[in-house]
This record gives structure tokens, C-alpha cells and sequence, in this order.
């Protein structure tokens, strides 16, 4: 292969993990309410939502790319995300901003494609993902709160290109889960970086190992709460209790993960990487599932 070959090959390659596919586990949520209305089994719905999450892909995709751009200096001075391709070199800066403009464009076109209120819950997504990326991430708990509604989007997302209801315990659900994941990876970035948190980002500042630890223990209790209040006391499923003792064992785990072993920094990593929240995972769906078909 010829050198100009083996350089597109490089640039292809930096730019597919620039646009971090680890973390494309994050658009799994679209599915949550084809689970939840009780469609897993509508092939159509299914293919729908298959859909969805690969345009989500495409869009978190080009959002990475200008992310890293825009944090090229704060990266450099981080211990893991300097070896990120534009951080350490192997992707240049205008060549990922070219990428990401295509990605949005082809990402929302898909999207006006696939269905028109799909589209504006994209739109919403990608409007939402680049203001946190222009400078809503510096914004004291607007940060946490930005990316949290992300997770929510995602989730009416899933519902609207199969034209059902999201509902609001879902949404719920999946607000109070995103903030506890969030507020992880903020606890995470501080234990690591210390002294020099704020230089990495400005709002780190602000914060305080003592004080997110407090925010992660209020929202755990209030996505606990809300879990079990959806589970046993909605009147919308009669058999979604069995699930309460995985999402119990998942949620303790990813504490005991964050607080014991300091591994918050990166659910969608952890998530692959730890079994014991893995299998929890697995089996919440699968007990979720049967839990549905029981009220066929």
C-alpha cells in the first residue's frame, strides 16, 4: 500500500475512535420504550428503533468530534484523554471538523427521513449536545442537568418513531439514572486530577468531592424511589416487580464501583467491563421482558 494509502488509512482509523463507539452504548436507551409498551416482539417497531439508535450513533458521533476540538488544550493536560487521536496529534483538527459537520448533516437528514417527529427529537439532541459543547459544560450543575436531558431525549426519541407515549415514570427513571452516572464521572475527573481539575475544566472548580457525593446519594434515592413507585404502585405493570432486585444490585454496584474502587469515570466503559453490572443488566431486561409478556 502506498504511503498516501496508509495515511487515509490512519486518518479513517483516528477518526472512527475519535467518534468513541464505547460510548455509543449510551443510545441504547431509544429502545426503552419499545420494551416498555410491550412491542420487543413487533419486528416493524423493532427495525424502527434499530434505526433510531444508528442515527443516534451518527449524531453522538460528530458531537464527540467537535467536543474534542474544542477541549484540544484541557485534553493534553489530562492523564487519559491526551492520547485521544486530535489531543495527541494523530487527527488533525480541520479534518475532524469537516467530519463532524457531515455527520450532523447526514445524522439529521436520516433522521427527517426516517420521521418527522423523530427529526425534531434529534434536532433537539444535537441542538442540546453542541450548546453543552459551546460552553454549557462550564455551567455549574447545568452540566450535569444538559447531559441528563440528553439521556431523556434519547428515550422520546425511541418512542416517537414507533408513534407511542414516552412515559413519564420511564422518563423519570431515566432523568434520575443519568444525573447518578453523571455525577460519577464528574467525582471520577476530580479524584484523578486533583489540585489541577479546574485548569482541565473550568466548572471543576466549583465542585467538591464531598459535595457530589452528596448529590450522588440524594439522586440515588430518588431514582430508587421513582423505580419502585414504577414498578409496584403505577397500575401500569402488574408483574415488573420482579425486576426491582436486579435494578437494586445495579444501582449498589455502580456505587460501590464509584466509591470503593473509583471506577465512576466511564459508565459506558464500565458497563462491558464490570460483569457483576453487566449481568445485572442483562438479566433487568430479561426479567423485564418476561414481566411484559406475563401481561399479554
Amino acid at each position: 500500500m502506498s504511503s498516501f494509502g496508509h495515511k487515509v488509512g490512519r486518518t479513517a482509523a483516528a477518526l472512527v475512535v475519535s467518534m468513541r463507539p464505547y460510548q455509543w452504548s449510551k443510545n441504547l436507551v431509544t429502545f426503552a420504550p419499545v420494551l416498555f409498551v410491550n412491542r420487543f416482539t413487533d419486528p416493524l417497531a423493532v427495525a424502527k428503533v434499530a434505526l433510531a439508535f444508528a442515527d443516534f450513533c451518527i449524531l453522538s458521533g460528530g458531537v464527540y468530534l467537535l467536543n474534542d476540538i474544542r477541549d484540544l488544550d484541557a485534553d493534553r493536560m489530562h492523564p487519559r484523554k491526551r492520547e485521544r487521536p486530535i489531543a495527541a496529534g494523530r487527527l488533525s483538527a480541520a479534518t475532524a471538523a469537516w467530519a463532524a459537520v457531515a455527520l450532523l448533516a447526514v445524522g439529521l437528514m436520516a433522521a427527517w427521513t426516517l420521521d418527522r417527529l423523530f427529526f425534531a427529537a434529534a434536532a433537539g439532541y444535537a441542538v442540546l449536545s453542541l450548546a453543552y459543547t459551546a460552553g454549557l459544560k462550564d455551567a455549574v450543575i447545568v452540566d450535569l442537568l444538559v447531559v441528563s436531558f440528553g439521556f431523556v431525549l434519547r428515550v422520546v426519541a425511541g418512542a416517537v418513531v414507533i408513534h407511542v407515549e414516552a412515559s413519564s415514570w420511564v422518563l423519570i427513571c431515566t432523568l434520575f439514572l443519568a444525573l447518578l452516572l453523571s455525577l460519577g464521572k464528574r467525582r471520577q475527573e476530580m479524584l484523578v486530577l486533583e489540585a489541577d481539575a479546574g485548569l482541565h475544566r473550568r466548572n471543576l472548580q466549583e465542585y467538591s468531592v464531598q459535595f457530589l457525593d452528596y448529590l450522588m446519594l440524594l439522586v440515588t434515592a430518588g431514582a430508587l424511589m421513582s423505580y419502585l413507585l414504577y414498578a409496584l404502585a403505577s397500575g401500569r405493570h402488574r408483574y415488573m416487580g420482579i425486576t426491582i432486585p436486579f435494578v437494586l444490585y445495579g444501582i449498589l454496584r455502580y456505587l460501590y464501583l464509584a466509591f470503593q474502587k473509583g471506577e465512576g469515570g466511564s459508565p459506558a466503559e464500565l458497563l462491558f467491563r464490570d460483569r457483576g453490572l453487566l449481568l445485572s443488566t442483562a438479566l433487568w431486561v430479561a426479567s423485564a421482558m418476561v414481566a411484559l409478556v406475563l401481561e399479554r
